[in-house]
């Protein structure tokens, strides 16, 4: 769902603008390669404080890895979306050493987590994540211009206090202006589509072929294509090498629907 930017928060407050806008938690919720993810809330002693995830990115790792530009790319993107089903960025800022993103908090925590955690999804929360995190692809894939995800997984997806999926971490996506095609090599190795593989070029189809390995994870508790390093399991991808014998138990439904996506078709 669609909507306008807000100047001031729920409150009626500014954003924050630098560090001591916040109370931190003493720990953070997470680490990456790239930062780390802070619980922060507005200081003051209101019963009920806006709370937020906030990362804080070190500009030092930004500029080792040549960044800056995907970075920037990130944070334009996120602010330019308004959707039930994407993790809302707030506002950012940065210092001398660090940016810092300011978005959502998603109380009901990670899929990945919670994914480790059961093992798999019964079939209607898979089919209700799945229907959740397509509706937020349609409404990327739809937009003028068109933006692709492009790192679509369980841990880049959260869940908000009603266990309702929301897509996040737009670090790899990208706008399709101008052009039909991208080339850039990203992802996650269990994720990759067979034309990231062969240096093809891709377009928003390649977020399906992640939501059908999504969807086979979330109903099977694996990934399809896992092999004992990352050259077999590109060799899986490429061959639809899918053991059947994972899909024991597995409703019909489910898993045809997770085979149909898991295609070379360029929409």
């Amino acid at each position: 769902m669609a909507g306008a930017a807000q100047s001031t928060a729920a409150d009626g407050m500014p954003w924050p603008k630098c560090k001591t806008d916040m109370d931190w938690d003493k720990k953070p919720l997470g680490r990456g390669y790239f930062g780390e993810v802070w619980r922060c809330t507005r200081p003051g002693k209101a019963p009920s404080p806006l709370i937020w995830a906030v990362k804080k990115i070190p500009k030092s790792l930004v500029q080792q890895h040549s960044l800056t530009e995907q970075m920037q790319r990130e944070i334009t993107i996120m602010r330019s979306l308004r959707h039930q089903n994407i993790v809302e960025l707030h506002f950012s800022f940065e210092d001398d050493s660090h940016i810092f993103l300011g978005m959502e908090f998603a109380e009901g925590g990670g899929m990945f987590d919670l994914l480790s955690k059961v093992g798999k999804f019964t079939l209607d929360l898979a089919a209700q994540h799945f229907y959740e995190v397509c509706d937020a692809l349609h409404y990327l894939h739809n937009r003028d211009p068109k933006i692709i995800h492009r790192d679509i997984k369980p841990e880049n997806i959260l869940l908000d206090k009603g266990m309702h999926a929301k897509l996040a971490d737009f670090g790899w996506s990208n706008v399709m202006e101008n052009v039909s095609y991208r080339a850039t090599f990203c992802g996650t190795p269990d994720y990759l589509a067979p034309e990231m593989i062969l240096g093809e070029g891709h377009n928003e189809s390649l977020d399906m072929w992640e939501m059908g390995v999504l969807l086979y994870e979330m109903v099977v508790g694996r990934s399809p294509f896992g092999g004992t390093s990352q050259n077999d399991t590109c060799k899986n991808i490429l061959c639809l090498g899918i053991g059947s014998d994972h899909c024991k138990g597995v409703f019909f439904a489910a898993a045809d629907t997770a085979f149909e996506t898991l295609c070379f078709s360029q929409f």
